[in-house]
């Protein structure tokens, strides 16, 4: 069954309307200082769990958080994709820092950062930061100083 999920994550098609960020910060057109600006949470998280809800056509990611940069904390969180977005570049496994805007959905507006497998606490993060390329290190900076704000 996780085979035919993860088959089904890799392979089904991605479609989305053009205006469907509209006076939004876009994915990687939007500079960081403006996903942190607009973001109405931002928080690292490790990927448990992904199911396919396939009559609706969305991918439903469980989360245990690890820490929050912005906004509330909640121990564990559940992300959706929109209809439209059916292949996200997530991984159970996987630790993240998720940019949310008003809602649980992953979609191309916003960004997330893909830590990879290693298990994080915010505190490990940050003693981590240099070992990160310096685009990620440069993102962790930022948010870390939000954070200390």
């Amino acid at each position: 069954m996780k085979i035919l999920l993860l088959t089904l994550l890799l392979f089904v098609s991605y479609s989305a309307g053009s205006d469907e960020c509209s006076g939004k910060v876009r994915g990687s057109e939007s500079s960081i200082d403006e996903h942190i600006e607009q973001a109405s949470r931002i928080y690292l998280g490790e990927v448990t769990n992904a199911y396919l809800v396939s009559d609706i056509n969305k991918i439903v990611f469980e989360l245990e958080t690890k820490g929050v940069f912005k906004g509330r904390y909640s121990s564990h969180e559940t992300l959706e994709t929109t209809s439209y977005i059916t292949n996200p570049d997530i991984s159970i496994g996987h630790s993240y820092i998720f940019f949310l805007y008003d809602s649980n959905k992953v979609d191309f507006c916003g960004v997330s950062l893909d830590l990879g497998k290693q298990k994080f606490t915010l505190e490990r993060l940050k003693n981590s930061i240099s070992s990160f390329k310096e685009y990620e290190a440069n993102i962790l900076n930022k948010l870390f100083q939000l954070k200390n704000k």
